[in-house]
């Protein structure tokens, strides 16, 4: 194991990170408050009421903008202030480098959606929503593999440049394609946008309605190439002083 990863990148990586879990858990948790106390009646506020208006909506933006910030953060910004050829002439390889980054970020991904779920849950029970925390935490669990995704493509665009500011402006580019994509497949005109979007496999609805094996056999073959591609060009490229 401490050939593939370093305790030092470990926890350099986590020190760049850890604030936008934070930052990203406590968005959401005023968002899961404020919609359940605005309610007329709390048990009136069914799931997928709650679902969509903190994950589909809200959620997905922040956790778009903190994919984007975790992958810049440890991937772009140390290649753009040289800090990782410097780290290269360690004894630390490229591949300890790499394994160590990708643990922190799935780690971080899965600390944040795991805190988010709870955070939901508890939420509902404090305002005595009707609710089924079966579909919630399977929407949890889509949401985390929605997010590896996003993640996926924000760390093989960090991968290509070697500055961060253009790495964040063709990722925001190109998730935010995606969501506006996303609102305008809603039109009836423009329906058929929704074979343009990553969104159609973020499916709320279709949780809700038990029918969501094919999202989570989607994403995941979506995320890996980007993974693969990401870490291929990341062990090959020139790494500027």
């Amino acid at each position: 194991m401490s050939k593939l990863f370093s305790f030092q990148i470990i926890k350099r990586s986590f020190k760049s990170v850890w604030v936008w879990v934070l930052v990203a858990v406590f968005a959401q948790s005023v968002n899961y408050f404020a919609q359940s106390s605005q309610a007329d009646n709390a048990t009136e506020l069914l799931a997928n009421a709650f679902i969509n208006g903190n994950i589909m909506f809200n959620g997905m933006i922040f956790l778009t903008l903190v994919s984007i910030f975790f992958s810049t953060a440890l991937i772009t910004n140390e290649v753009d202030r040289g800090t990782l050829a410097i780290t290269l002439s360690t004894p630390i390889t490229r591949k300890q480098i790499l394994f160590s980054k990708g643990l922190v970020l799935v780690s971080a991904l899965v600390s944040m959606n795991l805190l988010l779920g709870v955070l939901g849950s508890l939420t509902t029970l404090m305002f005595g929503i009707q609710f089924d925390h079966g579909t919630w935490w399977t929407v949890i669990a889509l949401w985390l593999v929605y997010t590896l995704v996003v993640a996926s493509i924000a760390f093989f665009i960090g991968c290509w440049f070697n500055k961060s500011r253009y790495a964040m402006v063709t990722i925001a580019l190109i998730l935010g394609g995606f969501y506006l994509l996303g609102m305008l497949s809603t039109i009836d005109n423009f329906e058929f946008l929704r074979f343009t979007t990553l969104q159609t496999l973020f499916n709320t609805d279709a949780v809700i309605n038990g029918d969501f094996l094919w999202q989570f056999i989607a994403l995941p073959l979506i995320a890996i190439p980007f993974f693969v591609g990401g870490a291929v060009k990341f062990l090959r490229k020139d790494l500027p002083l």
